[in-house]
């Protein structure tokens, strides 16, 4: 037990006085000397001229003892942590600090410098600090869970529960973010030290909400679906890029955003200040622009009027749907059956307008022709059901919201659908790769039904384009569907694939 109860483990105490510690005090200006980053020696010299050398009076300072401790229960993969150190006598009083040389006793677990420790893979290691005679030492648990997950076509990416991103699959134009156009069977760290509050994946491209607020896309670029403008053409984005909008012509400001959403070839988000801004192909008018009176590829974001602030928006391939705060969903695109509560069919562009739905509909998400949300008493979808994704029993479409049932943290892609349902994962829809129930060779499964996970409660499911994911309350998560491109991550354990923790 040290000072102040901290939990702390201590190994190394030795000497009764510290002498003559030389070089160790002031660098020539007169600052405080941070050490040398390759040995680790750094922390804390103290700013005095107290000692012959400009460094510590031995006479004063007589350190018996130093004093390690974790400011936490544990460590993430990929978070920096600052030790607690101490240094005092024998009586117990606090002393200035003197130079510690820092190991760890197994760098694939954790990596230490300065006092600073940085997880690396999950397990226990020993983080040691020497000097001055003395030495001490903390153990560390360093873990790995995953928090969430999305789903594309042909590549998946999830966040651990620091906000780490980390993506596998098909990498053609580098939807993987990792600064390369190589494919990965596994996990594959984002090349970014941004913390992501969501992700949203569209066809070849993937887009971040950061912690902050502003967001970033990687990937295919040939629409501007990633917000890069064409005059710094790259058709394919490596690493992930901040987007920025000009406001009306004028100098380009960050793009901040409380609601972020993937459709195939464009992107859509809300602003704190309720703006709705849409970006990347236009060929229906999904980014809110008429196409025969627009260009095809909106390269830059650009708002859509919705009327009331918007709380969030939702997208499908061809048309999007926001939420405002009167309760009212507004909607814009290409009308086919259904999809906007329009009894009409046909290629033609419907402007934003306001839909009058009588039910209000929050976290939205949609398909190729259909859109859901959750109401008040469960989870809602319209439009499309040539698979049964609307989950009614029949494959009819509709053209207002019906409800499906009391499922929460939903998400559709394509021509399926998932949800949670006490902590249980469901899908619906089409199963010709086994996206919805893996065990059963039915092709359409057109009522929710479990999706035949490992026992146990889960936190967050997603739908891709032929496969789903799905994350336990513990952190694991399984794919299954189809396996092609290592978009399932990791090997298949009969119709299941286990993603690897680090």
């Amino acid at each position: 037990m040290g000072i102040d109860g901290r939990k702390v483990w201590v190994l190394g105490l030795v000497a009764l006085f510290v002498g003559c510690i030389g070089g160790v005090g002031e660098s020539n200006d007169g600052e405080a000397n941070e050490g040398d980053p390759d040995t680790g020696e750094n922390i804390g010299q103290p700013d005095t001229d107290d000692g012959p050398d400009g460094g510590i009076d031995p006479g004063d300072h007589d350190v018996a003892e130093v004093i390690l401790g974790f400011p936490q229960e544990e460590l993430h993969v990929d978070e920096e942590v600052s030790l607690v150190v101490d240094f005092v006598d024998e009586e117990g009083e606090f002393l200035d600090p003197i130079p510690l040389s820092w190991s760890s006793s197994d760098e694939e677990i954790a990596t230490v410098a300065g006092g600073v420790v940085r997880g690396v893979g999950s397990g226990t290691v020993v983080i040691q600090a020497q000097g001055g005679g003395l030495s001490a030492q903390v153990e560390v648990e360093v873990v790995f869970r995953w928090a969430s997950v999305a789903a594309a076509d042909t590549h998946t990416c999830g966040l651990s529960e620091i906000g780490a991103a980390y993506c596998w699959g098909n990498n053609q134009h580098g939807q993987l973010g990792d600064g390369t156009t190589e494919s990965r069977q596994e996990p594959w760290r984002v090349e970014t030290e941004v913390r992501f509050a969501e992700l949203a994946l569209g066809d070849r491209y993937s887009c971040g909400r950061s912690v902050g607020g502003p967001a970033y896309c990687w990937g295919h670029n040939l629409r501007g679906q990633v917000g890069v403008e064409f005059w710094e053409f790259e058709e394919s984005i490596l690493e992930p890029r901040q987007v920025f909008f000009r406001r009306g012509g004028g100098e380009q400001e960050r793009l901040d955003l409380v609601s972020l959403q993937a459709g195939r070839e464009y992107t859509c988000g809300v602003d704190p200040d309720g703006d709705v801004f849409c970006w990347g192909h236009n060929n229906s008018g999904q980014v809110g622009l008429n196409p025969s009176t627009s260009e095809a590829v909106q390269d830059r974001p650009r708002t859509v009027s919705v009327g009331d602030d918007a709380l969030e928006v939702g997208t499908a391939y061809t048309f999007a749907c926001a939420a405002t705060s009167d309760g009212d969903l507004w909607c814009w695109g290409r009308s086919v059956t259904g999809t906007q509560g329009m009894e009409t069919e046909g290629p033609n562009f419907v402007p934003p307008a306001a839909r009058g739905f009588a039910v209000s509909l929050s976290n939205l998400m949609g398909g190729s022709g259909y859109l859901c949300g959750e109401g008040s008493d469960g989870l809602y979808c319209w439009g499309e059901n040539g698979s049964g994704q609307l989950g009614q029993g029949d494959t009819e479409a509709r053209s207002v919201p019906i409800v499906v049932g009391a499922f929460e943290g939903a998400s559709a892609y394509h021509n399926h659908t998932c949800g949670l349902l006490s902590g249980t994962v469901h899908c619906w829809g089409s199963n010709l790769q086994g996206q919805v129930d893996p065990t059963d060779e039915e092709n359409l499964v057109t009522s929710p039904r479990p999706a035949g996970l490992p026992s146990g409660a889960y936190r967050a499911v997603s739908a891709g384009v032929s496969h789903s994911c799905a994350v336990s309350t513990g952190g694991d998560l399984f794919c299954w569907g189809e396996e092609g491109q290592g978009r399932l991550g990791g090997e298949l354990d009969g119709s299941l694939a286990e993603v690897p923790r680090f």
